[in-house]
């Protein structure tokens, strides 16, 4: 039990922690001096339904495994996927229950880079079938007002001259979108799951490999979508990347161009997190 890295928790019948695993002071970042005796709910659990499970546990309803949040010491939010069982005595009684839950941390950011990226390539198709579609009659309208313009006076003519400037101007953006590949990010975007949602960066030139989220790797020239899940997993379980030696190694030892070097930074993030094994 000792050895494993998922957390391993005995609490009684009501909460009250009575075993804490190596595991577990691993997944949570408490010691077993601090928590034994106390109850789960206080210290890691939001209230959610764990009285409703413990209550059913105790009943000898089966639980089926569940994913949920908990709260570290640190007061970081961790993924964590639980299964829950009896504890039973000598006598065959329930007397209180076992929890084993693993931290599902980098599952679940790989998960969200991998919607973010899916949703990018959905509204890069979707621009690019606008653009046609938009294109089509607005052909048609610019014909027409230049057709009216030999049926008016002065002053007409000086009104469509207006309108297809306008119309050109749409003309030009629709170009565009028929052009795109990938969507550009705004000047603000929002971290991955690794951090709090109501924290924001602003955009600079360099890509700031420890801070980027999904999207933003994907500015790093060269930078494939599968080497940017990889980039997210690594930082989720060892934290930040050095430099441009280990993000090579870290993606198996691929050659940084000259390009991806020119764009990125590898300034520490603002988290944390632990230091990247050899940084």
């Amino acid at each position: 039990m000792e050895s494993s890295n998922d957390a391993i928790i005995g609490t009684t019948l009501d909460g009250m922690i009575t075993s804490w695993s190596a595991g577990a002071e691993r997944v949570c970042g408490y010691s077993a001096r601090e928590v034994l005796g106390r109850w789960l709910i206080e210290m890691i659990v939001p209230e959610g339904g764990l009285p409703e499970i413990l209550q059913r546990v105790g009943r000898g309803e089966r639980v089926h495994p569940y994913e949920t949040l908990w709260v570290r010491k640190d007061r970081r939010w961790v993924d964590v996927s639980v299964t829950v069982s009896p504890i039973r005595g000598s006598d065959g009684r329930i007397v209180g229950v076992s929890l084993i839950a693993r931290d599902i941390t980098h599952r679940k950011q790989a998960e969200a880079a991998i919607r973010e990226l899916d949703i990018l390539r959905y509204v890069a198709g979707l621009a690019a079938a606008v653009s046609h579609e938009i294109n089509n009659p607005l052909t048609v309208i610019a014909g027409y007002v230049q057709l009216l313009a030999d049926e008016v006076d002065a002053t007409g003519r000086g009104r469509i001259d207006e309108m297809l400037k306008a119309v050109s101007r749409i003309q030009e953006i629709v170009t565009r979108m028929a052009r795109v590949t990938r969507v550009e990010l705004t000047e603000k975007v929002l971290y991955l799951p690794e951090r709090s949602r109501s924290q924001e960066v602003p955009m600079k030139n360099k890509v700031r490999v420890n801070l980027a989220n999904a999207r933003e790797l994907l500015e790093l020239v060269g930078i494939s979508e599968s080497e940017v899940e990889t980039i997210v997993r690594f930082r989720g379980e060892h934290g930040p990347i050095a430099d441009g030696q280990q993000l090579s190694a870290v993606l198996g030892g691929r050659p940084m161009t000259a390009a991806i070097l020119e764009r990125a930074d590898f300034a520490p993030s603002e988290s944390t997190s632990p230091e990247a094994p050899g940084a």
